[in-house]
This record gives structure tokens, C-alpha cells and sequence, in this order.
């Protein structure tokens, strides 16, 4: 794996599950160096609600992590528009 530190931003994603990050996601924010400095935007799809997915996947790693980017079906006809709104948001 690439050294992590050298990256001020991650962008993770991946499906919710149960409520929860994916089993991927989840080995890969486990694999974080604990001394990991940037910061980690989480998006996810969810075919129904995200549940509590940004409050588990905060719990999964010590690192900073902002508001994530949560699609649905609900929302697929301004995706572009969210997705858009949320880049500006991290920049």
C-alpha cells in the first residue's frame, strides 16, 4: 500500500451496508496509519437510508473526518448537481 501520509485528502467510498461501510472500506480505513494527518470524505450509495453510516464509518479510524456525500435512488436526477456542491464543500 502507498504511503497515506502523503495525501491531504482521501476520498472513500463504497455502498452502505446494513447501515455500515462495506467490508473493503472497512479494511481499508483499518489499514490507516495511526498517525494519519489529512483529512478522509467518505460518499456512499444506499438503496435505502444511510442509517448512522457517517457515525460508524467516524468510528472506524482516529483520523479527521468531514461530512460525507450520501447518494440514493431518491436523489439520482441531481446527482451532479450534489456531487458539484460537495467538491466545493472540501475545497
Amino acid at each position: 500500500m502507498r504511503d497515506l501520509n502523503d495525501y491531504d485528502l482521501l476520498l472513500i467510498g463504497g455502498p452502505v451496508w446494513s447501515g455500515e461501510p462495506a467490508t473493503p472500506v472497512q479494511q481499508l480505513l483499518k489499514q490507516l496509519p495511526d498517525n494519519y494527518t489529512g483529512t478522509i470524505a467518505p460518499f456512499y450509495t444506499s438503496a435505502g437510508g444511510d442509517q448512522q453510516y457517517q457515525t460508524n464509518f467516524q468510528k472506524l479510524t482516529t483520523a479527521h473526518v468531514v461530512n460525507g456525500l450520501g447518494l440514493s435512488s431518491s436523489n439520482f436526477s441531481n446527482e451532479t448537481e450534489l456531487i458539484k456542491n460537495w467538491w466545493q464543500q472540501l475545497n
